[in-house]
């Protein structure tokens, strides 16, 4: 090779080392591209011999470059070939036209026997032959023919049959070492044979014997995936006591497989378990005293005992196990049975400790595993037992130093704070103050002596605890179910202290999540459930919620009482164990009785500390506050207004922070207000700050048109006296707006005309005409939901003028002022608005309002200002696309062509015009001879500018003709496609290359292959179960193998016949295939509706798709007979109704389509009848043609070499090889 002949020190070489060890990058691709281009330009030209050598080395090393390249994807893909060759081998596919095949061969044999194809004869067939058979190819295909006999089948069948069955799985599991696909067929048939068996303990223990090897990974992981199913099912059919009974045994071997077992079959048995438990545990099953027992003996005795020391690896499986097990059991916290979980799961507590011990390990991928277990069985129980089980408390440290021991055995748990806090949901507050408050006051106390003898390090770790035990009463305040004056008394005093300390935020939190769940919970109506057809359904309906009763669905999926335990949408009330009784108490008693010491509080920090979580707890507290309270905190707001509205220019930057700490708080309490304090809100704060010429903060000024918007959402009715001085505020123009505050402007307009609709209609147009200069000017903002915002106002607008009486026109003739802006936004903005009035009014409006708006937007293309130009161009695109539904606009268009042509010719002809505009031109010109033609458009155009639309009509050519090809193509591809899968079918089943394909079988293989019934699958994975889960259908005395999803798609086919049946008799016309089948009830039908048969013929035209679509069995010869005498009353020309039969519906449908085949290929004829192709002038000689060539014998190829001078001697000596003779002599002729 080329490569090992290189130097050692050659930089090629060392670039090809490089090479075979990674891709070769783009750069060097390109780099390639770059040296192969610069000798081709360079080719001919005087280089000097450096530059030639330099280039012809670059080549040299760019191809050996390549060369490895290739070598390199050659190797990947034999890799490839090989691996998927070995897929092959041992993951078969499966070939539902073989199933085809070995079913019929099972058919034909019973029938030669001269017994009945039933589903027992089927199956005794199948296992003969499983049982005789050596070739083990056909195993699979009868497994599945096997497994679909045993549903039709007796039970007492299947029971005498098991052990054979059982024995016949086994054997074909030791045979499954290198077949995936006889696997996963045995595994299916023991799967099938428990859904056709009465299940029971021995049969199931009877699966032992099939029980593979643990380092035999696929049988195994399929052993237990196949067991999971069988309690799976088990358990959703409401066989709870074959669940319970066998549930230990699948536990012990899924615990089982994590000791000396590969990774992978560890993993399929921890996923299989974590399947079984989420879908199957339930409070219907929970809440037995069986079940008690049971899964306290699976935590206690397999749980745990997969957190020894030798199974390590597996410690992170096993804590996700536990979690999955404790999400079902751990909603007994909001229940009233929530004092028993330690009671029915004592072994909870044991495993607690255990898994304290593990997270002394220092592994943080461990860890949040661990942490995730604890989390979830610490959310079963309350607090005071979690931290009974697992103590942490920082006090203990003063007693180690006392005993001078070490103070790592203590703060080892400080871990479990973070835990803490993830389950103290739904539990007790006074719990929380009795048990923390000590505790956070130490750690307090700690913090300031540390601060106080400046020791850093140590009051840095003492605030990070502190921090985590206020978080933990942030956790507390979600949804408490023991909640006492006492106690929210202590909370709230030490969360109003707080707020002046750095963890603002955090008591912020504490009081709105508190106090925005109660208030949620006490004004949403409980759902109270209703036992009113229980005697009626037997006790099928649904129950009444009762914590501790047994759900009354069968599927555990769909249990109504998990629902409620797990799902806050389902029953809010049930989810959080809270009636609505409870809440309001709580809300009207404890919160609100401490209104006056935490809301003027939280007012006040607000001015210091703008956070969102102040401002969301002043917006929860606010919702609970006392009245009294409430009433004085607006009266403080409403005088800090009217404070910033009459003081003086000084002290402006203080003013506006008061003034936007008001409007914060006013938006978050704008609900609670009284008219009166709304209409003061109004006048004080509101309207100074948006009639304020100066606009100097841009914050205050969005802030107030919240505000605004704010009360027109929540309290339109409240403000109705307030509309004309807001429709004045409204009406001032925008100059003074900042970029902040322009979405929520538009947005309170867009209400405001809302408000003038319901309250105000008589002031509607006057406000329209008030807004409408300020919204044409949004419809070239830079925010988008600006700009589409204006849109949806300007449509409102012209829909409220429509309704008032006002003629079409009217918004438009407004919206047109604004082309006599004095700037390029304002006319752009004008020419925007006017496509969208045109584009939703186009059919109510005028000839004359399209034809000078039209004209007018196509004069103002010729502008040179950018903008005014591209909204022009928009304007032009719309009415060329609108042209397609609207003749209206088509010929005012056409009126105003020229125009539009004139100023294309005008933009293009500037030699200062972008590339982009150019561009956009030239599709509006392409447009224009789509719609008119070449001829009309070129008519039309300037002469000036003809070369621009000669060279657009070329390339509007090219892409025609382009797509003509491809078209061409797809068709030359879809014709030839039947012979593609014909000549395929015989190449894939071996037939000969040479000889007749059709005598060869070929076409009946084809057939075969590509139009058996349910079988047109192919060859397919069997990976999912659902592709190849066949079923036995009987039709016409005959049983039928086939997928359940093809008998889905037939039944649906079927379903929807009988829709269309029934559709058509309620409209009183009979189906005529129907009356086709029974002349006589054909022409009773006829005599009782009163109809001819033209009328049925042109009802046939009506519902022939309909028939069509869902076809019908009925019998062809009956059909034909109908069509040959309808077709035979329609050419004999009989006028009575009665001597002519109703036909098929779809003959009226083949004739016309006959006949217009015919018309088409006459007028082909037609067509190739003028073309002469001159075929009568053919010479009868080859000519001058070389022999095997088309090249003539006097013909050199052009060459760049014979160019150059140093080539001339060659070029010379070839032309003088191909003159002839007689050239030769007239040159040696004219020298003499």
């Amino acid at each position: 090779m080329v490569i090992a002949k290189a130097p050692k020190k050659s930089p090629v070489a060392a670039m090809l080392k490089k090479a075979r060890k990674t891709r070769v990058s783009k750069a060097a691709v390109a780099h390639v591209k770059k040296v192969a281009s610069a000798i081709r330009q360079t080719r001919g030209s005087n280089l000097s011999r450096k530059q030639i050598m330099t280039l012809q080395r670059d080549k040299h090393h760019d191809k050996l470059i390549k060369k490895v390249e290739k070598e390199s994807a050659l190797k990947e893909s034999a890799v490839r070939s090989v691996a998927k060759a070995n897929n092959k081998q041992t993951r078969r596919p499966f070939d539902h036209s073989e199933l085809r095949v070995v079913h019929e061969g099972l058919t034909a044999a019973i029938e030669a026997l001269g017994e009945q194809v039933t589903p027992t004869s089927l199956l005794m067939c199948t296992l003969t032959t499983l049982g005789r058979s050596q070739d083990r190819k056909q195993a699979p295909y009868l497994l599945v023919i096997c497994a679909a006999c045993l549903p039709k089948v007796s039970k007492a069948l299947v029971a005498r049959l098991f052990p054979q069955l059982l024995r016949l799985c086994e054997q074909c599991l030791a045979e499954s070492d290198h077949n995936a696909l006889l696997l996963a067929k045995s595994m299916k048939l023991v799967d099938s044979i428990f859904t056709s068996l009465d299940r029971t303990t021995a049969a199931f223990q009877a699966l032992k014997k099939l029980e593979p090897s643990r380092l035999n990974v696929p049988v195994m992981c399929m052993y237990v995936t196949t067991l999971r199913k069988i309690l799976q099912r088990a358990a959703l059919t409401g066989d709870d006591a074959f669940f319970l009974e066998n549930l230990p045994e699948f536990v012990s071997l899924c615990v089982g497989n994590f000791v000396d077992a590969p990774h992978e079959v560890m993993s399929t048995s921890c996923s299989q378990l974590q399947t079984l438990l989420s879908k199957t545990l339930g409070p219907s099953l929970l809440e037995k005293p069986r079940c008690h027992g049971i899964l306290n003996h699976i935590i206690s005795d397999k749980l745990t005992q997969l957190f020894k020391p030798h199974l390590q690896s597996a410690w992170m499986l096993a804590a996700d196990l536990v979690t999955t097990m404790y999400e079902r059991i751990n909603y007994l916290k909001r229940t009233p049975q929530a004092s028993q979980f330690m009671q029915w799961y004592p072994a909870s507590t044991f495993l607690l400790k255990v898994l304290n011990k593990l997270r002394y390990v220092d592994d943080s991928q461990l860890n949040a595993h661990i942490e995730r277990a604890m989390v979830a069985i610490g959310c079963g129980m309350s607090v005071e037992q979690f931290v009974q089980i697992l103590p942490f408390n920082p006090q203990d440290v003063e007693k180690v130093r006392i005993t001078g021991g070490s103070e790592d055995d203590v703060w080892k748990n400080s871990y479990l704070v973070n835990v803490v806090r993830r389950i103290a949901s739904h539990d007790s507050l006074p719990f929380f103050v009795q048990h923390f408050f000590p505790i956070i006051h130490y750690c307090q106390k700690q913090y300031d002596e540390c601060i106080a003898g400046d020791r850093e390090n140590e009051s840095l770790q003492w605030m990070a605890l502190l921090t985590q035990y206020w978080r933990v009463a942030v956790g507390f305040c979600h949804y408490p179910q023991i909640i006492t004056t006492e106690s929210f008394r202590d909370l709230a005093k030490a969360l109003v202290g707080l707020l002046s300390t750095s963890l603002i935020d955090t008591a912020a939190n504490a009081l709105h999540t508190l106090c925005h769940g109660y208030y949620s919970l006490a004004k949403l109506e409980q759902d109270e459930d209703e036992d009113e057809n229980d005697e009626n359904d037997n006790g099928d309906g649904d129950a009444e919620f009762a914590p501790g009763s047994k759900g009354t669905k069968q599927q555990l999926e769909h249990d109504d009482v998990f629902l409620r335990f797990h799902d806050a949408g389902w029953n809010p009330h049930a989810f959080h164990n809270i009636s609505q009784a409870q809440a309001q108490q709580v809300c009207q008693t404890v919160i609100a009785k401490f209104s006056a010491n935490i809301m003027p509080k939280l007012c006040n920090v607000y001015k210091t500390h703008d956070s969102t979580a102040v401002l969301n707890a002043i917006q929860s507290f606010s919702l609970v506050c006392s009245a009294n309270v409430m009433q004085t905190i607006l009266k403080g707001i409403l005088e800090v207004g009217a404070d910033i509205a009459a003081a003086e220019s000084g002290g402006l930057q203080q003013l506006t922070t008061h003034r936007r700490v008001v409007l914060d708080i006013a938006c978050a309490i704008i609900s609670q207000l009284d008219l009166n304090s709304l209409t003061s809100i109004y006048e004080t704060i509101v309207e100074p700050v948006l009639s304020d010429p100066a606009a100097i903060n841009r914050l205050l000024q969005k802030k107030a048109y919240k505000l605004l918007f704010v009360m027109f959402e929540h309290r339109v009715k409240d403000i109705y006296p307030l509309f004309p001085r807001i429709m004045s505020l409204l009406a001032v123009g925008q100059q003074h707006v900042t970029i902040s505050g322009l979405k929520m402007r538009i947005r309170c307009v867009n209400w405001a005309l809302d408000a003038c609709k319901m309250y105000y209609p008589d002031t509607l147009v006057a406000a329209i005409k008030a807004a409408v200069g300020e919204v044409v000017l949004f419809a070239r903002e830079r925010n988008s939901g600006a700009r589409d915002m204006a849109m949806e106002v300007i449509e409102k607008m012209h829909r409220y003028l429509v309704g008032t009486g006002a003629p079409p026109n009217a918004l438009l003739h407004l919206v047109l002022a604004g082309l006599s802006g004095k700037t390029g936004l304002m006319v752009s903005c004008t020419i925007v608005c006017l496509a969208k009035l045109v584009y939703i009014a186009f059919d109510r409006l005028s000839h004359q309002d399209l034809c000078g708006t039209t004209s007018m937007c196509f004069q103002l293309m010729e502008a040179t200002v950018p903008e005014i130009r591209t909204a022009a161009a928009t304007y032009a695109r719309m009415v060329l696309k609108l042209m397609k539904r609207s003749t209206e606009v088509a010929n005012a268009v056409m009126e105003s062509l020229p125009k539009l042509l004139m100023a294309i010719a005008l933009v293009t002809s500037q030699s200062g015009v972008s590339s982009s505009v150019r561009m956009m031109m030239r599709v509006l010109l392409e447009k224009c001879i789509k719609r008119f033609g070449y001829d009309t458009v070129d008519k039309l155009f300037p002469m000036g500018s003809k070369r621009f639309l000669q060279y657009t009509n070329k390339l509007l050519r090219r892409d025609e003709k382009k797509e003509e090809r491809e078209q061409k193509k797809r068709l030359e591809a879809k014709k030839n496609e039947f012979d593609d899968l014909f000549l395929g079918t015989m190449k894939a089943d071996g037939a000969a290359d040479d000889g007749d394909l059709l005598e060869g079988g070929g076409l009946s293989q084809f057939v075969a292959h590509r139009s058996a019934l349910g079988f047109a699958g192919g060859a397919a994975d069997d990976d999912d179960d659902g592709e190849d889960d066949m079923c036995l259908v009987s039709e016409d005395n005959k049983l039928r193998i086939m997928s359940k999803a093809d008998k889905k798609r037939e039944d649906d086919a079927k379903r929807r016949k009988a829709l269309a049946d029934r559709l058509l008799r309620r409209t009183g016309v009979v189906d005529p295939r129907r009356l086709a089948t029974d002349p006589e009830d054909a022409n009773t039908a006829r005599r009782k509706r009163g109809r001819t048969d033209e009328d049925d013929a042109a009802d046939d035209l009506v519902n022939d798709e309909l028939v069509l679509r869902y076809g019908g069995s009925h019998d062809e010869q009956a059909a034909a007979k109908a069509t040959a005498a309808y077709n035979r009353g329609r050419t004999e020309g009989a006028t009575s109704a009665s001597q002519r039969n109703a036909g098929a519906p779809s003959s009226v449908t083949m004739k016309l389509r006959d006949q217009k085949q015919a018309k088409k290929e006459m007028n082909k004829t037609r067509v190739l009848e003028d073309i002469r192709l001159g075929d009568e002038y053919r010479g009868k000689g080859s000519g001058d043609v070389k022999r095997g060539s088309t090249d003539p014998f006097a013909y050199v190829p052009l060459n760049r070499r014979f160019m150059n001078k140093r080539h001339r001697r060659q070029a010379v000596q070839r032309f003088e090889a191909v003159g002839t003779t007689a050239l030769k002599g007239n040159k040696a002729a004219r020298r003499s």
